[in-house]
């Protein structure tokens, strides 16, 4: 895709662009200043492309930082993070930058997607 029909996309509507990291590092190998450029100029790069606001962050691979992510995400200024982790639907119990969400990839069959769905 151009840059350009990325920008048409993000500037209909009817899909939101999230943050997945500058390099797709496992997030829960890096610290300090490496982590935070990672995961705050991630967004910053991807608002200057889309001139739209990013708001949600998608976990490389499902790895969470190490540190405390709630204050990272916020401070990058997300309001939501995804990870891959199995499990049930948020729930305002869990930390909203501790989103669980299935993995779907090439190899997923239709019957599997369709058990998810039901989630």
């Amino acid at each position: 895709m151009t840059l350009s029909e990325i920008r048409e996309i993000a500037h209909n509507g009817n899909y939101d662009f999230a943050s997945h990291s500058l390099s797709h590092p496992p997030l829960d190998t890096l610290t300090g200043t490496r982590l935070i450029h990672e995961v705050c100029d991630s967004r910053t790069q991807l608002i200057a492309l889309l001139g739209e606001t990013v708001t949600t962050f998608i976990y490389p691979s499902g790895k969470m930082p190490k540190f405390d992510r709630d204050t990272l995400m916020k401070q990058c200024g997300y309001d939501l993070a995804f990870t891959t982790s199995y499990g049930k639907k948020w729930q305002e119990s869990v930390s909203k930058f501790d989103v669980n969400r299935y993995r779907i990839s090439h190899d997923t069959d239709t019957h599997f997607f369709d058990i998810l769905l039901t989630f």
